[in-house]
């Protein structure tokens, strides 16, 4: 149960690493308590159990276990995400969508440039 906790408290913690800057730990901060306040304690408690009759069956390695809990547990983010999102109105998301494709194309120049200038050392 203890290993499931803790990769629990992991996966949420490493994808939701807040930025330096103040105003983004702010919203980063504000979103792990969305996170947080929306995550069912049943479904944590029932995926534990379930996981440990697994594993006390020697049907599941501590990798296995880690790995399912691991991904349970984003589905179930993925789940609270989707919600929060769709309760922004359709012009936010489509703005935060355009943010995130025009930052991501800039990151995507940014690691072609890197790796061609060092393929040319």
């Amino acid at each position: 149960m203890e290993e499931v906790q803790s990769a629990t408290a992991q996966v949420i913690h490493l994808v939701l690493q807040p930025n330096p800057e103040p105003t983004m730990a702010q919203i980063w901060n504000q979103i792990e308590r969305l996170i947080v306040q929306h995550i069912n304690p049943g479904f944590l408690q029932d995926l534990v159990e379930q996981i440990e009759i697994m594993q006390d069956g020697n049907q599941l390695t501590t990798d296995e276990v880690q790995d399912i809990a691991t991904c349970a547990v984003m589905q179930e983010v993925e789940e609270i995400l989707q919600g929060v999102i769709s309760r922004h109105p359709p012009e936010v998301q489509q703005k935060a969508k355009a943010k995130v494709e025009e930052v991501n194309k800039k990151l995507a120049k940014k690691k072609k440039s890197n790796s061609s200038s060092s393929s040319r050392a």
